[in-house]
């Protein structure tokens, strides 16, 4: 008796441990206005993973590069993570405008503002502190070039160097070991 109560207590807090571990594991996505909202509290970089449900390589990136815990460590800690459906249904009022379904045929006007309507799936919009868009990113992203590509974004390397001679320039474990 004494022997199965303590076996059971053992596989309950293997299973606790587990679920709390699956649980910190994942990006804190929060909805876009939350995001301009906190960033006015606190300013962060906003990024925003612009999706549809139908799209391929959106749910590879969410399979293999979101659970990725180097990603969505950085994602976490240096910016506000939203993901948006492109062909979200609803119309939404935030920051003053409102975003209407149904724009260029089937994109939410939100979608199209924030990939500066180039519909490509899944994009990748980063916001910096201020509100302003700093770029529009296409396309299927591997775990590290994504995160050199979330340091190039958060430490400003835009602001002097192209993406193509950044990544040429650096490697990413000169840039996580110089974090």
């Amino acid at each position: 008796m004494h022997k199965q109560k303590v076996i059971n207590i053992l596989i309950f807090t293997v299973l606790l441990i587990s679920a709390h571990r699956l649980q910190a594991q994942e990006i804190n996505w929060i909805k876009v206005d939350t995001a301009f909202i906190l960033q006015k509290e606190n300013p962060k970089k906003i990024f925003v993973d612009v999706y549809t449900d139908w799209c391929h390589w959106c749910k590879v990136m969410e399979r293999k590069t979101f659970p990725n815990e180097q990603v969505y460590n950085y994602l976490n800690a240096h910016f506000y993570a939203s993901r948006f459906d492109a062909e979200c249904g609803d119309t939404l009022s935030f920051l003053g405008k409102t975003f209407a379904p149904n724009y260029l045929g089937k994109y939410n006007r939100l979608a199209t503002e924030l990939l500066h309507e180039q519909m490509v799936f899944p994009s990748y919009s980063f916001i910096d502190e201020n509100g302003a868009s700093i770029a529009v990113v296409p396309g299927y992203w591997k775990p590290d070039a994504f995160l050199k590509l979330l340091i190039y974004i958060n430490k400003e390397y835009y602001k002097l160097n192209s993406w193509t001679d950044f990544d040429k320039k650096y490697t990413l474990e000169d840039l996580i070991s110089s974090e």
